[in-house]
């Protein structure tokens, strides 16, 4: 049963704590859709795993195509210490993902100003640019205000360089460091590996509970 409980207890604390981290490579291979100032949506892949779109959201940085970067993966839901990453508050990423769903990938407009503006309402967030027009700061206001619903029901994740140059600078001034990427994910619709093993952990007790109860009622 102890050892049981060695298992369970960290596997607690990973199923329903805020953040999972952990240092992985990403190779980011060809555009996917651009946005204003170099910016939008890029294909990449997580050590050499299926093909994903990652989003650009700081305006400090770049990256090369076909190259690994050593990273930080950080997964937020609602809230968690963000260290590892490069800018120091965890709503600016959460705000930034929002407006990453507002992308059309198809035609680059849509209601909310079009693809650029959208870049430039993301870069006014989590990077050192300033809305230079209307519809911009109109994006903002719409992540300002519509950020804390979507999160309650999908996370955000942060990919970041892992040097330590390159996390937690705040105001994003640490130059060489690859450019930092977010996505978002339904948080309802496939549980995460952790979430699974919690659920498996659950199982496993309760039939633990019932062969002792009938080992139990065997003896009597």
């Amino acid at each position: 049963m102890k050892k049981l409980l060695s298992f369970a207890l960290p596997t607690l604390l990973i199923a329903f704590g805020v953040t999972a981290s952990a240092t992985s490579l990403l190779d980011v291979t060809s555009l996917n859709f651009s946005a204003g100032g170099g910016g939008g949506g890029f294909n990449a892949t997580l050590n050499g795993g299926p093909q994903f779109t990652v989003f650009y959201v700081d305006d400090s940085d770049t990256f090369s195509y076909n190259t690994n970067y050593t990273i930080n993966v950080n997964t937020f839901v609602g809230s968690g210490t963000i260290t590892q990453t490069r800018n120091d508050n965890l709503t600016h990423y959460e705000e930034a993902g929002f407006l990453t769903s507002l992308y059309n990938t198809t035609t680059g407009t849509n209601t909310y100003g079009g693809n650029n503006e959208i870049q430039y309402a993301i870069w006014a967030i989590t990077g050192t640019k300033a809305c230079a027009d209307a519809t911009c700061t109109a994006d903002l206001s719409l992540a300002a205000s519509n950020y804390a619903s979507f999160m309650s029901n999908h996370t955000v994740t942060v990919y970041t360089d892992y040097r330590s140059g390159c996390t937690a600078t705040g105001g994003l001034t640490q130059s060489g460091c690859m450019q930092e990427f977010v996505t978002t994910a339904p948080s309802t619709a496939t549980p995460e590996p952790n979430s699974a093993a919690l659920l498996g952990l659950g199982g496993s007790l309760i039939g633990l509970g019932s062969l002792r109860r009938r080992k139990k009622a065997a003896k009597n």
